[in-house]
């Protein structure tokens, strides 16, 4: 039994939901978040309950760095890595 199922029956007994309906919960709420900063909507994401997340400015300059390495090595296509280059610079100056 993985750390994750010990989380997930620990809720189910203090709340007195099924297991299913926990780890259905818990992997959408964490999903939603994940999808979100995927979107390039790296705001600030309140979950009720569960706090904010948010990406640091520090990781975004290391994913723009890191997205320069491969265009360089020829280990991603050069549009799509401008590309993204392009999303995380708009983030960053947000930032």
């Amino acid at each position: 039994m993985d750390d994750t199922s010990k989380i997930y029956e620990k809720i189910s007994e203090e709340t007195g939901l099924p297991v299913p309906l926990v780890r259905h919960i818990v992997q959408h709420q964490f999903s939603f978040v994940r999808k979100t900063m995927q979107d390039g909507l790296l705001n600030d994401i309140l979950l009720h309950n569960f706090g904010s997340f948010k990406v640091k400015k520090g990781r975004v300059d290391f994913l723009i760095r890191s997205l320069i390495r491969k265009i360089r090595k020829g280990t991603i296509e050069y549009e799509k890595g401008v590309e993204e280059i392009k999303k995380l610079w708009r983030i960053r100056k947000s930032k």
